[in-house]
């Protein structure tokens, strides 16, 4: 086996995602194997809104990335609606302290935050928002990957890791509703 030269030895992974959808089973299929969980209490069901814009992820500092690439439109419009975001909630003062703030336990923990970008200007993925925003929707732990990113190794956030990281920052994150009973699922189901 070759060993990589020093050039590349030294590389990381520094970004991760969460695929979104599973195209490949028929939704009965998963559906019926969610209410059997469900049912027999095993688990829950998660219900969230879906949010039709660009997948960003952000490893703090200046380090955002859209799916296959960096420094791109996408890229510089999730950065910029993060700080947005941040100055509405710290007010034009204190914003760039918690950015900081933020950014460094992100990138010291070695998290990669997935974001929603939603913007009239990117192109049409569905409506046009009337106001162009950014919403958390995975938070990828990557502390605990060895070198080389080697896959089935690391973690995502639970939704209630995530909500609690979100809440800790003050950054814009999903809603999430709760069925805990095959009946309850169906009704979802049925809407």
């Amino acid at each position: 086996e070759k060993s990589l030269p020093s050039s590349i030895s030294g590389l990381r992974l520094e970004a991760i995602f969460h695929p979104k959808f599973e195209n490949e089973r028929p939704d009965e299929d998963i559906r019926q194997r969610m209410l059997a969980n469900v049912d027999a209490r095993r688990g829950h069901l998660e219900a969230s809104l879906k949010h039709s814009g660009s997948l960003i992820l952000w490893s703090g500092r200046q380090c955002f990335y859209s799916k296959n690439s960096t420094g791109n439109t996408f890229t510089k419009t999730g950065e910029i609606l993060l700080m947005q975001h941040f100055a509405r909630c710290f007010g034009a003062t204190g914003w760039r302290e918690e950015y900081h703030r933020c950014s460094e336990f992100v990138r010291r923990r070695r998290l990669t935050c997935s974001f929603e970008v939603v913007s009239s200007i990117l192109g049409h993925h569905g409506d046009l928002p009337s106001r162009d925003y950014i919403i958390l929707i995975a938070v990828a732990d990557r502390s605990h990957m060895p070198p080389g990113g080697a896959a089935g190794v690391g973690r995502f956030y639970s939704t209630c890791e995530l909500v609690k990281f979100a809440h800790a920052h003050r950054l814009p994150h999903n809603d999430v509703w709760l069925f805990g009973s095959a009946k309850s699922c169906e009704c979802l189901f049925r809407t």
